[in-house]
């Protein structure tokens, strides 16, 4: 599926439209299959990313933050 590279189909699947923007662009939805399939997708993209990362076991450590940090400035130390 090519991607509409729409804005508001981010912003549709974070729930970040005001009430006129999200009943408009729903009309829409219902108009476009294709772009109704990629909201979709984004909307369970985005509710995956949500649940998964605000989950603290998926945090990165001080001490991995802190080799990442390293590597990025070129200070790479054994592991």
């Amino acid at each position: 599926m090519k991607s509409s590279h729409d804005p508001s189909v981010t912003s549709w699947a974070l729930n970040e439209l005001s009430p006129a923007e999200r009943t408009a662009f729903e009309e829409e939805l219902k108009k476009n299959p294709n772009l109704l399939a990629e909201a979709q997708t984004t909307q369970n993209f985005c509710h995956f990313v949500q649940n998964h990362l605000r989950d603290e076991r998926a945090s990165l450590t001080d001490a991995q933050r802190a080799r990442l940090k390293a590597a990025a400035s070129g200070n790479v130390q054994s592991i």
